[in-house]
């Protein structure tokens, strides 16, 4: 299954492979760092075979497996919140064009629920879910466009907690919105982050709480 989802045959033996390795060397040394922590997206292909997945990662020697929710939106989400983008900040979100589908995933969310409270029960191996739906959010979260979540606030925080930095040294409030507020080759983090054009970004985020294509971003849930 993972090589089939990868498109290259033999990349799951040599990714467990590296993994065995450095659980060896962990043994030999004494210690147990470095943690390994697996992640895994939730899709119409292996949303079936989750507890398979957590026996594989507790093979493995893993920590903590997390299973992330899969991300998609409509080309009407995508196109309304690009309209927006362009008329609030001049620029569009183009990295989101990747997530656009047709139509919704072929998941049946009974099986899916199932595996989750599955493995929820587990004692042997920690299993984390991101984010943390309920049973309820979960069978609307697959099956509209439109999700909005119940169990979360329906508002980002992002702003006001962290900024990426890209290699061209531009600072963005949101990795995938394609919205810079300074560089830091011309101003310092701290002169850009207490600026006014990330300033005015937080005010606009504070006033409508998010964008259309936000609640599939995980960012929205993660503060």
């Amino acid at each position: 299954m993972h090589d089939e989802i990868r498109n290259r045959r033999g990349t799951f033996r040599r990714a467990t492979s590296g993994i065995m390795a450095v659980n060896r060397l962990k043994k030999e040394r004494g210690t147990d760092k470095p943690v390994i922590n697996i992640n895994s997206t939730i899709f119409d292909f292996n949303y079936h075979l989750l507890s398979e997945m957590a026996e594989i990662a507790d093979r493995l020697e893993a920590k903590t497996i997390t299973f992330h929710h899969l991300i998609f939106i409509s080309r009407r989400t995508y196109e309304e919140h690009n309209r927006i983008f362009r008329e609030l900040f001049g620029v569009e979100s183009f990295d989101w064009a990747g997530f656009v589908e047709d139509e919704l995933p072929h998941i049946d969310t009974d099986v899916l629920i199932d595996e989750i409270h599955k493995l929820r029960r587990r004692r042997d191996l920690r299993v984390t879910f991101y984010p943390n739906f309920t049973d309820e959010e979960i069978r609307r979260y697959y099956t509209s466009f439109d999700f909005l979540p119940d169990s979360y606030k329906r508002r980002c925080l992002s702003p006001w907690m962290v900024a990426y930095i890209f290699p061209d040294g531009s600072v963005r409030p949101c990795l995938s919105l394609n919205l810079s507020v300074g560089n830091i080759g011309d101003s310092s983090f701290k002169e850009i982050w207490n600026g006014e054009e990330y300033r005015r970004f937080r005010r606009i985020v504070k006033e409508r709480g998010f964008f259309p294509v936000c609640p599939k971003c995980t960012e929205f849930y993660r503060f």
